[in-house]
């Protein structure tokens, strides 16, 4: 079983906050790290499990939950530099992709590609 591409200098770049730990004396590639964004009425928490490849993403409008994603042993996590923007992929498998982005606003886009 592989880690994450992603780094935890990477994920603290892209979100621009500290995470919270679920263990303080867990190194973060062990640990479970929660990073929490907010853009006006929209937050954003997306928790990580690097070495398990679990992801978790609840994003919220004034409270009421407008997307979530719990998923386990994900493909891949990685950071993506595009020209202007900052994204974040979250590869569920070969056939699916969750592309994140929280600069300018946070947006969430799914893809599909039928093989």
């Amino acid at each position: 079983m592989h880690t994450i591409s992603a780094k935890d200098y990477e994920l603290l770049g892209f979100f621009e906050v500290e995470p919270e730990l679920f263990e303080e004396d867990v190194p973060w590639i062990d640990n479970d790290s929660v990073y929490k964004v907010n853009r006006g009425d929209v937050d954003l928490s997306f928790a990580i499990q690097p070495n398990e490849r679990d992801v978790r993403i609840i994003m919220s409008q004034n409270g009421k939950i407008l997307y979530e994603l719990n998923t386990t042993g994900v493909k891949d996590v990685k950071v993506l530099n595009e020209k202007k923007f900052e994204l974040l992929e979250i590869k569920i498998n070969e056939e699916q992709s969750i592309i994140l982005s929280v600069k300018p606003e946070i947006s969430i886009k799914e893809t599909i590609r039928q093989s």
